[in-house]
Order: structure tokens, then C-alpha cells, then sequence
């Protein structure tokens, strides 16, 4: 009598990923372009996220509405080396200061080498159009520039609607974000120091296939959901 044997059961396979990601709201609103009471612009917005400890976020997401807050993605390392600090923030865009109080700058990251790539920027009112300071920067950090797809944009704010800077000053600056046509968008500002569409070298979103988004995640991988996800 011939008897068939049972296939042994095979340990189910765990995604293999550098980068885990999950889309939050940033709740936290650091500048808008109106700085005077009763005047309403163009309803520009920057906001952060709360990030629990080993929980990083790519640059600023951006509304345009007042008190309304964006979606956007925070990430966590698989890998020891997907992320690294931001070496420090370059003033691409400055308002020119005609109106009291209002210090309106943009900044672009710059990351510790070229294998890495600050994605997003930083919308900023800081007197005198001081440099972001550790609490505007804290838990923004460059990625591998491999975890990264180039990416369509679309464009979210531009000076010429800003509302407080007369036609004759304004140095052009637009702020767009990437579509998510080819990858997971982080919502991040992507800052132009023109009126031109980003180049898109710096237009950038997550290669899904190399990153891992936790609501699809294995068992195995909710241990890495920082506490109020849980």
C-alpha cells in the first residue's frame, strides 16, 4: 500500500522592506500666510505631526485652509541606515518684509551626502527670517535616495496669491506636492524658487516596492505602530 505524505506547512513569508510607512493627519499647525488679524490670503498652512519614538516624517504637509489639517506619511527604519539627520536648512525664499510681522520664508534640507535626499521642506514665519529652529526641524530626516520613485506634482501655493506681498515684489516661489502616480506620496512640500514646475530630480515619492505600508502588514510587524495607532 502506497502512502502519500503531507506537505510540510512553509512559514509564511515576511515582506521584505528598508522603510515602514503609515499615512497620519499632522495635527500640529506651525505657520500660516496671514499674519494680520481680519485678513484673510490665500489660506496657506504648514503642519507636523505627533511622532512617537523611533517615528520620523519626511517635510511639513501644507492645507489651504485655515484649521484644517493634512494628511501625510511618518516612517520608521527597517534598516539601520534609511534614514539619516538633516545636516542643515538652506533659505531658498524669502518674503520681502513689507508688512510688519511678516517674515515668510521657505527651506530646503540638506542631507548628510548624496545617497540621501531630504524630500520636503519648511514653510517658516520666524522673526527676521531666522533659521528653523529644533522645534520646527524635529523629526524631519533625509531618506535613501534608492527608497525614493520620481514623481508627478502639483502645485499648492505660489506667492503671487499669498495675498500680503504687492505684485512688484514678489521673487516667485511655489509650493507643490507629488501626485502618487508612482509611489506612496509623502504630502511633502516641495519647495521652487521660480514659476516654473519642480525639476523631477526633486519631486519625489516612496517606491512601494521597497517599503511597507503597516495597514497592510503582517502580525509580525504591529509592534512597530507607535501606541496611538495601536
Amino acid at each position: 500500500m502506497t502512502t502519500t505524505k503531507e506537505p510540510k506547512a512553509q512559514a509564511a513569508s515576511l515582506p521584505t522592506a528598508a522603510l515602514a510607512y503609515k499615512f497620519v493627519t499632522f495635527e500640529n499647525l506651525m505657520a500660516t500666510d496671514s499674519i494680520l488679524p481680519g485678513v484673510v490670503a490665500s489660506q496657506f498652512s504648514s503642519w507636523r505631526p505627533n511622532l512617537d519614538i523611533g517615528w520620523y516624517y519626511l517635510g511639513q504637509g501644507a492645507e489651504m485652509k485655515y484649521g484644517r489639517s493634512p494628511t501625510g506619511i511618518i516612517v520608521h527604519a527597517l534598516e539601520p541606515d534609511a534614514l539619516r539627520d538633516v545636516v542643515g536648512w538652506e533659505r531658498i525664499w524669502e518674503a520681502p518684509g513689507v508688512v510688519p510681522g511678516a517674515y515668510y520664508a521657505l527651506w530646503r534640507g540638506v542631507p548628510p551626502n548624496r545617497d540621501y535626499v531630504v524630500v520636503g521642506g519648511i514653510f517658516s514665519n520666524n522673526k527676521d527670517w531666522a533659521e528653523p529652529d529644533s522645534e520646527q526641524t524635529r523629526g524631519i530626516m533625509a531618506i535613501r535616495r534608492d527608497l525614493l520613485v520620481m514623481d508627478g506634482t502639483f502645485e499648492i501655493w505660489n506667492d503671487r496669491d499669498a495675498g500680503l506681498i504687492p505684485p512688484s515684489l514678489l521673487q516667485q516661489a511655489l509650493v507643490w506636492k507629488t501626485t502618487g502616480q508612482t509611489g506612496a506620496s509623502p504630502s511633502a512640500l516641495i519647495l521652487v524658487n521660480s514659476y516654473s514646475a519642480p525639476p523631477r530630480d526633486i519631486s519625489f515619492s516612496l517606491n512601494r516596492s521597497k517599503t511597507l505600508l503597516i495597514e497592510s502588514a503582517t502580525p509580525q510587524y504591529q509592534n512597530l505602530l507607535p501606541c496611538s495607532y495601536c
